[in-house]
Parts: C-alpha cells; sequence; structure tokens
C-alpha cells in the first residue's frame, strides 16, 4: 500500500485517478489528507501510524509551509507536541518574518519526526517549494543580481538538502525553470495534469530531470489523441478566447510546441478578450469562453452574452459562448451527489439562461454529471485536461468531446 498524504492536492489527484483515469504512482493507494492540512496534522499522522504495514511505503507531498499559522499563538512551540489538529490553510494576519521562520522549523520538525517514524518507507516531495521556484522566476521576484533565486525565509536551493527526497530539485530554482509552468494550473500552485503525471513519475525515478521527461512524453501522447482527432475534422479557422478562468490555464497547459500544432491546424488562442478582434481574419469563427455567473432570474447574464455578440458581429463568421463560470457554480453544490448517481435538475431560468449562451447539451453536462470530469475539484473553477479537449472540440464545430486524455475514447 502506497499512503499519499498532503494538503488539497490529495483529494484532487484522487479525483483525477477515479474519474478521469490518470495513473497511478503504485497499484494499491489510500489518500490521507485534506485542504490546507499541514504536514504537521496530527490525525493524518496517526491515521498512517495506524494502518501502516511492512511493505508500505508513504508519498509525503509537503504544501505551503504556514499552513496551519495560526499556530504561532502558540509560540514557544512544545517539543512534546509537534502534531496538532485544528489549525489549517495560512491565515494572512499572521504572515510576517518571524511568524514565517517559527512556522518553517515547526515543519522541518515535523518532516523530521515522520522520517523518525517511519525512516527511508517516506519519500518526501516538497511541491509548494519547487513550484513557489517557478513562479518567482516567472514574477521575477527575489531575483538578485546575478540572476539567483533568493527567497528570504522558504529557499529550495536550502531546503533540498535538508528535508527531500528528489535528485535535482535545485534544478526548480534555475533561471530556465520557466518552463515548466505547466506543471500547476494557479498562483496558489495547484498541480496541473502534467503535475500529477510529474508526481507520478518523480515517485518512481526520485530524478527530477528523469521524471519531468517521463511525465512530458506521456503529456504528449495525451495532445496527440486530440490532435489526431482534430486533424480528422479537417481544417479550421477559429479563435478561442474570452475572460474565464480557463483561458490563464490554456496558457500555462499548453505549451508552445502544441500550441504551435494547433495554430497548423487553425485554432488560435487569444489569451485575453481585448486581443481577439486584432487576431480576427474574414471567415473567422469564435469560441468566447465566459466568466458570468447566472444572476437570479438569468435576465441580466443574457444581456451580458447578448452584449458579447453584439461586439463580435461582423467579425466573427460564427460564435459560441462557453459560460464556463457558470457552469462552474451550477456544478459545485452538485459535484458531491453525482457518484451516487443522482440527478439533479437545474432551474427552468438557468436552464434558459445557458440556452441563450449556446447550443451545447447541458442537461447532460450538469444534470447528468459529465461537468464532474470537465472542472478541477477545487482550484477556483480551472479546467481539467479534458475540460480543455472539451473547449479544444468546441473549436472543431462538434458538441461534445471528441475524445479523453486518458481511459476509455469519449
Amino acid at each position: 500500500m502506497l499512503f499519499i498524504v498532503g494538503p488539497s492536492h490529495v483529494p484532487r489527484w484522487r479525483h483525477v485517478i477515479n474519474t478521469l483515469g490518470y495513473p497511478k504512482p503504485e497499484k494499491d493507494v489510500t489518500f490521507v489528507g485534506d485542504g490546507g492540512y499541514p504536514i504537521w496534522h496530527r490525525s493524518s499522522f496517526e491515521r498512517v501510524k495506524r494502518e501502516f504495514k511492512d511493505g508500505d511505503k508513504i508519498y509525503l507531498i509537503v504544501g505551503d509551509f504556514r499552513f496551519g499559522n495560526r499556530r504561532v499563538t502558540e509560540w514557544p512551540f512544545s517539543p512534546d507536541e509537534v502534531f496538532k489538529d485544528g489549525y489549517t490553510h495560512v491565515v494572512r494576519d499572521f504572515i510576517e518574518a518571524q511568524s514565517d521562520q517559527r512556522m518553517k522549523a515547526l515543519c522541518l520538525a515535523a518532516l523530521a519526526e515522520w522520517r523518525k517514524e517511519f525512516g527511508q518507507n517516506v519519500f518526501i516531495f516538497q511541491w509548494t517549494l519547487a513550484m513557489q521556484a517557478v513562479q518567482c522566476r516567472l514574477e521575477r521576484r527575489y531575483i538578485d543580481q546575478n540572476n539567483v533565486l533568493v527567497h528570504p525565509s522558504w529557499n529550495i536551493v536550502e531546503m533540498s538538502i535538508f528535508a527531500n527526497d528528489v535528485d535535482g530539485m535545485s534544478r526548480f530554482a534555475d533561471p530556465d525553470a520557466t518552463k515548466m509552468k505547466s506543471l500547476f494550473v494557479d498562483r496558489d500552485l495547484h498541480p496541473s495534469a502534467l503535475g500529477y503525471l510529474y508526481l507520478t513519475e518523480v515517485f518512481k525515478t526520485k530524478n527530477h530531470e528523469a521524471a519531468f521527461s517521463s511525465a512530458f512524453r506521456l503529456y504528449r501522447v495525451a495532445f496527440d489523441r486530440i490532435f489526431n482527432a482534430l486533424e480528422r475534422g479537417g481544417p479550421r479557422n477559429v479563435i478561442i478566447a474570452g475572460d474565464s478562468v480557463v483561458m490563464g490555464v490554456m496558457d500555462r497547459a499548453i505549451p508552445y510546441e502544441f500550441r504551435t500544432r494547433l495554430e497548423a491546424l487553425g485554432i488560435r488562442l487569444a489569451l485575453s478578450p481585448t486581443s481577439a478582434i486584432p487576431s480576427m481574419e474574414p471567415g473567422n469563427e469564435l469560441i468566447f469562453v465566459s466568466n458570468a455567473l447566472l444572476d437570479d432570474d438569468g435576465g441580466a447574464t443574457r444581456g451580458k452574452w447578448e452584449e458579447l455578440r453584439q461586439k463580435y458581429q461582423g467579425v466573427a463568421e460564427r460564435m459560441v459562448i462557453v459560460p464556463w463560470e457558470a457552469l462552474y457554480h451550477l456544478m459545485n453544490p452538485r459535484r458531491g451527489r453525482y457518484s451516487s448517481g443522482e440527478r439533479i435538475p437545474l432551474k427552468e431560468h438557468e436552464l434558459d439562461a445557458l440556452r441563450d449562451a449556446a447550443d451545447l447539451d447541458y442537461l447532460d453536462l450538469i444534470e447528468n454529471g459529465s461537468i464532474h470530469r470537465l472542472i478541477e475539484h477545487g482550484a477556483g473553477g480551472a479546467p481539467t485536461l479534458e475540460g480543455i479537449f472539451f473547449i479544444l472540440s468546441l473549436a472543431a464545430g462538434v458538441r461534445q468531446l471528441l475524445v479523453r486524455p486518458f481511459g476509455n475514447p469519449a
């Protein structure tokens, strides 16, 4: 048995494995953790101690070292009580240099306890530390005059020495680390599809370079599936644009070499709504991914979508509005009930408003739960890789998913 322990990455990983067919790092996996859990979460530690048997392994995914930072109100921490429940997430009021150093010391003490209890049966991966280094490179933060990353409290070069089991971990701090932005979907550093493939491979190889190379090969195979399906549909003349969270995720998730292949098929990304019109050419079709939410009767939302149509009238030969954030907010209260097979009908005004947005089968997407596969578990409505493939399928002129990245065909 492999115990995967950590914060929100853990239930999200379980979701993509169980729902979307992502590969698993081991045949038998138990997921332990939830959103904002610190590495010193007592219940998680005690559960693993209780269930651990000879031959088992532990995959410890370290989130933000400041998770549970409200605990600094208890300073000084008792050395006999490293692990404790009741504290989760990062509370902004307690973010400051001294508190950060105290939380860092507590995190290191907890990692030492995990190692003391389970020895070499525990594999430690500092996810947030690694992705934070990439994000700092992208934003040019904490970079000194010699182009070296020097984070003041959680420096990856220092920490990869103290508490990490991956060879080459410090490469995340290199100047070319921005190429790894596809590993996460947002500024909260939630893993992307490529990120979960990487987490799977790095557990097997214990080597950063080998894991990234292997994960990217699997990622390319997944994209080959959608490219091949798009090629069978013939050349297009489509621009995908919008004001939804989807566009930023697609920017991260589709590397340059894949974007070039899309453009060869006649599908281009305009990563901001303002760049869509200047990009338009005669005969262009437009897929607009909207962030508009449904109001109480749907009228104001329909008005926003009508304004969009008028804005692009005469510019786009055909326009499809994808009401992504509306779908996300309609899905959220239903998500936990899809697994039981329960059908949760849309209200009449919701269905009317969605029909006004685009000619899609929202009954299947929302009432029967297909949307569950398209939107991340958490991460603020970010699309899964299947969700990205769904939008690319719309660009091909069809109304359903052409292929799935992993598992059975759509």
